[in-house]
């Protein structure tokens, strides 16, 4: 006998189905491949489903971000602005101050102008929330201090501020500008 011929002595010979002939297996006579291939297409219209709603929610937060870098961009642009038209008051008094005649006034006249100018210039700083840094006496500290000078002075300790050269901003825990100052070594 070949090995092509059956054996009808052996399990699955013609009178039994050979899983692709005949009896499919299913009791209730429906096609396997049939129900696979309808579960192929619910899953692929699944994916294509929730691809497109990720590629509309990547669009989304691609607008949020874009909008949301615009109104910052706005917020600082107004907040710049007010600031700005706070200056130009300041600079209007000293244009004033400028074409004033001190001839007949006076220099207390001219200074006590001056001073009103730098009044009104520092109430804007301190709305701004501006502190000003004058750490004469003070531990040096490398974070809000440079200094540009170094001396050696009896009686005092090693890196105090002995002198304020220029002073230092900031801005709540944000440094503006360091206090340029001199230093005991």
């Amino acid at each position: 006998m070949s090995a092509f011929e059956e054996d009808p002595t052996k399990p699955g010979s013609d009178d039994e189905s050979d899983g692709f002939h005949g009896d499919n297996g299913e009791a209730d006579g429906t096609d396997p491949l049939a129900g696979l291939m309808l579960e192929l297409e619910s899953v692929k219209t699944s994916e294509s489903k929730l691809r497109d709603q990720l590629q509309r929610l990547a669009a989304e937060f691609d607008n949020y971000r874009k909008r949301s870098r615009q109104d910052a961009e706005a917020t600082a642009r107004a907040r710049n602005e007010a600031l700005l038209a706070e200056l130009l008051d300041v600079l209007d008094n000293f244009e004033r101050g400028f074409e004033a005649d001190t001839a007949h006034r006076g220099p207390r006249a001219f200074r006590a102008g001056m001073e009103l100018v730098y009044k009104r210039f520092r109430e804007i700083l301190e709305r701004c929330d501006v502190e000003e840094l004058n750490p004469e006496g003070e531990e040096f500290d490398p974070n809000l201090h440079e200094a540009v000078h170094a001396e050696k002075r009896d009686g005092t300790p090693p890196n105090r501020v002995l002198q304020v050269i220029q002073k230092g901003y900031r801005v709540g825990d944000r440094l503006l500008r360091p206090a340029r100052v001199m230093v005991s070594t």
